[in-house]
C-alpha cells in the first residue's frame, strides 16, 4: 500500500498597494491584522491621504466579473491518482468600495475538444467546460456569458455575483422573521469555533469574553453578521438577539487563499465515497463544502453547499472589524493542507488531518481532525501561534520566532531511532511585516514606480537615513524552518536566526546569516525516511538547503546536541548582483581572475531582490550537470508597482557550496537561442559571429566554468531581439513548473500611465530547462518562411487588473496541457493562448496506483 503524498500547487499573490504609488486597490498590506486598512487608503500607512481618485470605470468593471490570484485546483483520476481528473476548481473575490468584500467558488469541468473557433488551436486540447458540457471559455480565457458552473441552475459567466457556492449559500439563510425560536437562525449552518479548553463548540455559543466585546447586544450584532445577517439585532418577546435582515452577500473574500479536495474512499469498495472542498476566507473562516449529495445529523447537503465552518480563536476579537465594511481585513488567508495517514479510524477511513495557517490574517497555524467523512465528529488536533502566547488552551505550542503564516506545510515522515518513524510537517518562518516598509515608501510624484531624488520618503525602521531600498539590518520575526510532529504539533527541529556562536548541530540550531523572514513554501524532496531534501528560499533570495540523513551520525540520538543529522547549508545569495553583461563570453576563465577583462564582480549598487516562492528542482541536474538544479525568480509582491529593483530569473546548480551571481552567465537576451543575434549587435547578416559566440558560451557550461544562468527581467528590452517590448520593472511572483524538461512561469510589470487604473502588463514564459531558450512560437510575426527562435519565443504577454497565478500543469489520457489564472481568465499557456505543451518522448503514460 502507498502512502498518498500531499499533491501541492502554487498560488500567487494579488496586487499590494505601492505606498505613495496612488495604487487605489489595497489588496495585500501585511500589516498588523488590528490596523485595518481604508479602501482609499492607499498610502498604507493608515492615515488620511490628500488625493481622493476614483477607481476607473473600466477597472471597477473588470473586477465585477470576479478576480482569482489562486491557481486552478485540478482533481486527480479517482481510479488512477498518477493523473488529472477532468474537474476544475476556481476561487474569485471582489473588492467592494462600500461593503464587504466578497468572495466565491465554482466548479468546472475538462473535456479534450478541439478549438476549431480559435486561431492557432488546430489540435484537440483539454479544454475547460461547463456543466452541460459545453465550452466555457473564449479564446484568451475569457469565461462566455452562456456558461453555467456545476452549482448553478442558470448561465453565470465569469461573474463572481452569480452561482457558485455563495449563491446556494445565501439562499440558504432564512428569512429574519421566520421563525420564532433564536436557535433557528444559527442551526442552517454549521459554524465552529474553540472554547478555552481546545474543544469545538458552536459559534453561536460564544461569550462576550471569547469577542472581546464589553455588551450582549455587541456580541448579538457579531454572531448575526457571521451566520449572513447584517450586524445588528433587535428584541422579541422578551428574547434579545433576534436578526433584523440578511446580508446581500455571505461569502467572504477569498484571495491567497487556495482550495484543497478532501477525498474520503469507501473503506469496503476503495471508490470515492465523499468529497469536500476547503477553503479559507476573510470573513474569518476555514470553509467546507460538499460536492456530493450527503446526509449528516439529520439534514441533506446538495452539491455546493456549505457543510462546516470554522472560526479559529485567536480570530473571535477581531471578528467585529470584519462587520466594518469601512475597512478591509485579512481573516483564514492562508491555504489548506492534507495529511493521509496510513492508518485508519475505528470505521476504517484513512486518518486524515487538515492543517492551515492564516497567512496575512496572523501568525497561527491549526490542524483539525477530519478522519471521519461526518464533520460533526471533526475536532481540533492542535494549534501553533507565534510571538507571545495570546491565545492559550491545553492544545497550543509556541514558537516565538513564528512570523505571519504564509508557508504552507508539507507533509513527510523522517526515521528518528530504529524502529522510530515520525510523520512531521515542515515549514518556513513566515512573513514579517517590517518588509513592507522595504523599499521604504515615497511619493513617487512621476509615476515612474521609483524613488528619484528629491521625492520625499519615509524612514523606516532599521534604515540608514537615507532612502533604503532593502532591509540593511535583520527582520524581527519568521527567520527560521521548523518540523514540527504532525500528532500533536510539537517541535521537532528548527533552525533560526541567532547571534554570536553559531549551533550547527542538533535540533535546536542557530545561524548569523539566517536574519531575514522565510514566506516561501519550502520545496521538499523526500527520498525516504531515512533522507530528507529540502531547499528554502528567504526574502531577500538566500537559498538554504536543509538535509535530514539519519545515517550520518551512527553514534548520537536524535535529541542530542551533538546530532549531525540535520545539516542547514546556505548555498546561493542573489544580492548584490553580477556586474556581467550580457552575453559575455570570451575569455572567461573559472575560477574568475582580476586579470580578465570580463571577470565579473558584484556590483553593490544592485541589490535589493526579494524572493517569495523557494525553487522548483530538477533533482537529476540538465543537460550540462548532473547535479540538482534550482529555479526561481525574484519579484516583490508586496510592492508589485516598484520599479527601482533589477529582478532576476535563475537557474542554479546545487554545488553543495555557497554560489554568488558572478559564478552565472548573463543570458538576458536568450543568447542561447538558434536564431538569436547572441552578440547583440543588431546586425542580422553576421550568424556566424553569433554562432561562435554560442558555442564559446555553451562551452562555459560543459567546461563546468559556470554554475547556471540568470536573466534580468528589465532588461529584455534592451536586447536587439525585443526592442519592440519595455519590461521596466517586471516581477517574477510565482514558482516555476517543471514539466517535460520545460520551465514556465508568470510575471507581472506594473503599468504608470494611469493611477486611477492600476493594470499592468502580464506574462507567461516557457523556456528550455538547460540553457533558457525558447522551446514555443510564440513571436510568429517575425517569420515569413521558417520559423525563428528569439528571445520574444519565449513569452506571451497580456494585460490585466491582476498579477498572474502559477502554473497548474494538467496530465490526463496521455495529454499535457498547462493553464493559469490572469485576473477573470482562465488561460492556457501555450501558443496562442492554448493548452497544449510539450510532452515526453511517447507522451504521457498513464501508470496504475492504489493509495486505499
Amino acid at each position: 500500500m502507498m502512502k498518498q503524498k500531499e499533491f501541492r500547487s502554487k498560488v500567487i499573490i494579488i496586487l499590494a498597494p505601492v505606498l505613495y504609488l496612488l495604487n487605489l486597490l489595497t489588496f495585500s498590506l501585511a500589516q498588523e491584522p488590528e490596523k485595518q486598512i481604508s479602501f482609499y487608503d492607499f498610502r498604507g500607512d493608515i492615515q488620511a491621504f490628500t488625493y481622493d481618485l476614483p477607481l476607473s470605470d473600466s477597472f471597477k468593471e473588470q473586477y465585477k466579473k470576479g478576480i482569482s490570484y489562486a491557481a486552478p485546483v485540478i482533481t486527480h483520476d479517482n481510479d488512477n491518482q498518477t493523473q488529472s481528473g477532468d474537474k476544475i476548481y476556481m476561487v474569485f473575490f471582489e473588492p467592494v468600495e462600500k461593503g464587504g468584500w466578497r468572495g466565491n467558488l465554482k466548479k468546472y469541468g475538462l473535456s479534450y475538444v478541439e478549438r476549431n473557433d480559435c486561431t492557432g488551436m488546430d489540435e484537440p486540447e483539454w479544454v475547460v467546460v461547463d456543466k452541460d458540457g459545453d465550452i466555457a471559455v473564449d479564446c484568451d480565457g475569457s469565461f462566455l456569458n452562456t456558461s453555467i458552473s456545476f452549482w448553478s441552475n442558470a448561465p453565470d459567466g465569469g461573474s463572481i455575483e452569480k452561482g457558485g457556492a455563495e449563491e446556494l449559500l445565501a439562499s440558504s439563510v432564512p428569512e429574519p422573521y421566520a421563525y420564532p425560536d433564536l436557535d433557528a437562525y444559527y442551526s442552517f449552518r454549521n459554524i465552529f469555533t474553540v472554547a478555552p479548553d481546545g474543544s469545538l463548540i458552536p459559534f453561536k455559543d460564544v461569550t462576550n469574553t471569547d469577542l472581546g466585546v464589553d455588551t450582549d447586544i455587541k456580541r448579538y450584532n457579531i454572531i448575526n453578521y457571521v451566520y449572513g445577517y447584517t450586524s445588528e439585532s433587535e428584541e422579541r418577546s422578551g428574547i434579545p438577539g433576534f436578526p433584523v435582515a440578511k446580508r446581500e452577500w455571505i461569502l467572504g473574500d477569498i484571495i491567497h487563499s487556495e482550495p484543497k479536495l478532501i477525498d474520503y474512499y469507501d473503506p469496503a469498495t476503495k471508490k470515492l465515497q465523499y468529497r469536500y472542498i476547503a477553503v479559507g476566507a476573510n470573513d474569518g473562516m476555514l470553509h467546507v463544502f460538499t460536492d456530493a449529495d450527503i446526509y449528516f445529523n439529520g439534514k441533506p447537503y446538495s452539491p455546493g453547499d456549505e457543510i462546516f465552518a470554522f472560526i479559529p480563536r485567536d480570530l473571535l476579537s477581531r471578528l467585529s472589524t470584519v462587520a466594518d465594511t469601512s475597512s478591509h481585513a485579512f481573516m483564514v488567508d492562508g491555504s489548506p493542507a492534507l495529511f493521509q495517514d496510513i492508518t485508519t479510524n475505528e470505521s476504517g477511513y484513512k486518518k486524515k488531518s487538515l492543517v492551515f495557517g492564516e497567512r496575512e490574517g496572523g501568525r497561527n497555524y491549526w490542524a483539525l481532525n477530519i478522519s471521519s467523512p461526518d464533520p460533526f465528529t471533526w475536532s481540533v488536533k492542535w494549534h501553533i501561534s507565534g510571538g507571545p502566547i495570546e491565545i492559550n488552551t491545553p492544545l497550543t505550542k509556541n514558537i516565538s520566532e513564528l512570523g505571519y503564516t504564509w508557508s504552507k506545510p508539507f507533509f513527510t515522515a523522517i526515521k528518528i531511532a530504529e524502529g522510530v518513524t515520525k510523520d512531521i510537517m515542515v515549514f518556513a518562518g513566515g512573513y514579517d511585516p517590517l518588509e513592507d516598509t522595504f523599499p521604504e515608501p515615497f511619493m513617487d510624484s512621476n509615476y515612474n514606480g521609483k524613488w528619484d531624488t528629491g521625492e520625499a520618503h519615509d524612514a523606516a525602521p532599521g534604515g540608514t537615513g537615507g532612502y533604503d531600498r532593502f532591509n540593511p539590518g535583520a527582520d524581527n520575526m519568521g527567520r527560521g524552518i521548523f518540523a514540527v510532529d504532525i500528532e500533536d504539533g510539537t517541535l521537532l527541529f528548527s533552525a533560526t536566526y541567532g547571534e554570536g556562536v553559531e549551533k550547527k548541530r542538533g535540533i535546536s540550531q542557530t545561524y548569523n546569516n539566517m536574519k531575514w523572514c522565510f514566506p516561501a513554501d519550502i520545496s521538499v524532496i523526500p527520498y525516504s525516511e531515512r533522507y530528507l531534501l529540502m531547499y528554502a528560499a528567504d526574502i531577500y533570495g538566500q537559498i538554504w538547503k536543509i538535509v535530514y540523513d539519519y545515517d550520518a551520525d551512527t553514534i548520537n540520538a536524535y535529541e542530542n546536541e551533538l546530532s549531525t543529522r540535520w545539516k542547514i547549508k546556505r548555498i546561493f545569495t542573489s544580492n548584490p548582483g553580477s556586474s556581467l553583461a550580457p552575453g559575455i563570453g570570451s575569455g572567461l576563465a573559472y575560477p574568475f581572475t582580476d586579470s580578465d577583462p570580463d571577470t565579473p564582480s558584484l556590483n553593490y549598487m544592485d541589490q535589493g531582490r526579494k524572493t517569495f516562492y523557494s525553487p522548483e528542482v530538477s533533482l537529476t541536474g540538465n543537460e550540462w550537470t548532473n547535479m540538482p538544479v534550482l529555479y526561481f525568480g525574484t519579484g516583490d509582491r508586496t510592492h508589485p508597482r516598484y520599479a527601482m529593483i533589477l529582478n532576476r530569473f535563475y537557474a542554479v546548480a546545487d554545488t553543495d557550496t555557497l554560489i554568488f551571481e558572478t559564478e552565472l552567465l548573463n543570458l538576458t537576451c536568450n543568447e542561447l537561442d538558434a536564431d538569436a543575434d547572441t552578440d547583440n549587435d543588431g546586425a542580422i547578416n553576421d550568424k556566424q559571429d553569433d554562432e561562435a559566440l554560442r558555442n564559446e558560451l555553451k562551452q562555459l557550461f560543459n567546461e563546468k566554468k559556470v554554475k547556471g544562468f540568470y536573466r534580468i527581467m528589465d532588461r529584455q528590452g534592451e536586447c536587439k531581439d525585443d526592442l519592440n517590448a519595455d519590461h521596466t520593472g517586471e516581477h517574477v511572483l510565482s514558482q516555476p513548473r517543471l514539466f517535460a524538461g520545460v520551465i514556465y512561469f508568470t510575471s507581472f510589470q506594473p503599468l504608470f500611465d494611469d493611477p486611477s487604473n492600476p493594470i499592468g502588463k502580464n506574462y507567461i514564459y516557457a523556456i528550455d530547462y538547460s540553457y533558457g531558450t525558447s522551446v514555443l512560437n510564440h513571436a510568429k510575426d517575425d517569420e515569413k518562411d521558417f520559423e525563428l527562435k528569439t528571445l520574444e519565443d519565449t513569452y506571451v504577454s497580456m494585460t490585466g487588473p491582476a498579477i498572474p497565478s502559477g502554473i497548474e500543469i494538467i496530465t490526463r489520457k496521455g495529454h499535457a496541457s498547462g493553464y493559469a489564472n490572469i485576473g477573470d481568465k482562465i488561460s492556457g499557456i501555450a501558443e496562442e493562448l492554448g493548452s497544449n505543451i510539450p510532452e515526453p518522448p511517447g507522451g504521457v503514460t498513464q501508470m496504475l496506483w492504489e493509495i486505499e
